[in-house]
C-alpha cells in the first residue's frame, strides 16, 4: 500500500479482510464474556468465589464494547478508501478510535485487574505460579 500502483488496492483488501476477521473473532470473544458471566452468576449461588470479580468481567464487557465500536469503525474507514468521508475528517478518528482506546485506558486504570482481587487470591496464585 505504501508504494502505490496496482498493489495498493490489493493491499488495502488484504487489511480489510483482515479487519473483518479480527471482528468476527472479536464478536466470538464477546459472546464468551457474556456466556461466562452468566455461568459464573449462577456459579455464585453454589461456591464463595473470591475477589470482586463481577467489578472485572463489568470493565471487560465495557471495555470490549468500547474496542468494538472502534473496530466497526476500522471496517468502515477501510472501505471508503484513502480518499473516503471518514478517512478525510479526522474529527471521526479522534472520537471513534482515539477516544474508545483511551477510555478503555482509564477503565482499567480504575480497576486494574491486579488490585480487584483480596490479598488471599493474590497468595494463593502466587503459590500456583511459583
Amino acid at each position: 500500500m505504501a508504494q502505490g500502483g496496482e498493489n495498493a488496492q490489493t493491499g488495502s483488501e488484504i487489511v480489510l479482510i483482515g479487519l473483518i476477521i479480527q471482528l468476527v473473532f472479536f464478536f466470538f470473544f464477546i459472546f464468551l464474556t457474556v456466556l461466562f458471566h452468566v455461568r459464573a452468576q449462577k456459579l455464585e449461588k453454589t461456591a464463595q468465589l473470591k475477589g470482586n470479580w463481577k467489578m472485572l468481567l463489568k470493565i471487560l464487557e465495557a471495555s470490549s464494547v468500547l474496542i468494538l465500536i472502534r473496530s466497526v469503525y476500522r471496517v468502515v474507514e477501510y472501505s471508503q478508501g484513502f480518499d473516503g468521508y471518514l478517512i478525510t475528517h479526522e474529527v471521526y478518528q479522534y472520537s471513534l478510535d482515539a477516544l474508545m482506546m483511551l477510555l478503555v485506558q482509564l477503565l482499567y486504570n480504575f480497576a486494574h485487574p491486579g488490585k480487584v482481587f483480596d490479598a488471599e487470591t493474590q497468595q494463593l496464585e502466587k503459590s500456583i505460579f511459583t
